[in-house]
Parts: C-alpha cells; sequence; structure tokens
C-alpha cells in the first residue's frame, strides 16, 4: 500500500488519506464491485510495513450465508485484532515482518510498531495513533 497520496487544495499538493479521497475497499470479489455491500467501521485501520493506512471498507453480504466479517478480512490476507467487530487489521507481510525481525534482530514488539508509526509521520505531526495493545492481542 502506498502511504502518502496527493491532493491539489488550489494552491499546493497536500497530504491525504485514501479515506478522505473517497476511496472504498470491496472485500470478497477481487476488487470487483458486489451487488450487495455492507459497510464497514468508520476508523477501519490497516496496518503495513509501509505504515498505518486509514481506509473505508465495505463487506460483502451476498448469497444467503455471508462469510463472517473476520473470514473475510482474512482472505485478503488481513489478521484482525478482533474477531468481533473489528477495525485493525495486519497484513500477513507486516506480521512475517515483525517475526523475521525478531528471530534475527531481537526486536520487540513496542520498537516495530512505533517505527510504522515514524514511517507515515517521522515528525509526529499528526495525532498518534495509539493501537499498539491490539499487536499485544494478536501475538499473544
Amino acid at each position: 500500500m502506498r502511504n502518502n497520496w496527493q491532493r491539489w487544495n488550489g494552491e499546493f499538493f497536500s497530504n491525504d488519506s485514501l479515506q478522505k479521497l473517497g476511496y472504498r475497499y470491496q472485500l470478497g470479489h477481487s476488487g470487483a464491485p458486489c451487488p450487495r455491500p455492507h459497510p464497514g467501521p468508520k476508523n477501519f485501520v490497516v496496518f503495513d510495513i509501509s505504515g498505518p493506512h486509514f481506509i473505508s471498507i465495505d463487506y460483502c453480504h451476498c448469497g444467503h450465508q455471508p462469510l463472517s466479517t473476520w473470514r473475510q478480512l482474512l482472505r485478503e490476507k488481513w489478521f484482525p485484532a478482533t474477531l468481533s467487530r473489528p477495525q485493525t487489521v495486519f497484513t500477513f507481510d507486516c506480521l512475517e515482518t515483525f517475526h523475521e525481525l525478531t528471530l534475527q534482530g531481537k526486536t520487540n514488539l513496542y520498537d516495530y510498531y512505533h517505527t510504522l508509526l515514524r514511517r507515515s509521520d517521522n515528525a509526529n505531526l499528526f495525532n498518534p495513533i495509539v493501537r499498539v495493545w491490539k499487536y499485544y492481542f494478536v501475538f499473544r
């Protein structure tokens, strides 16, 4: 995932998120539109090795028995922090990178998390994302 999207505001290019630009990610159809989309939570965050990304998602509600939300996330290779009403997910690439770093360099979870946050906002200009405890739920 690309970290910084820019939009012309009339005077200069300013950084923006995919969510603010109106992008919606559809689960369950390999990127194709769903005939019965169901909107996900408003503050949905995807942690990737390029940093955190705020996006809007739509779950698939096709068929007689649609897949559960966490199964749809897992099929996208996104690991949910919780099984009930997930709002934070970690890409498999992010989790595998942490696993390798902890085996090779003995990097702890706190340092890895703050490295991901600094990838998108090294000067701490924006509001910090305080979801480090969700990492602990994933790795326990």
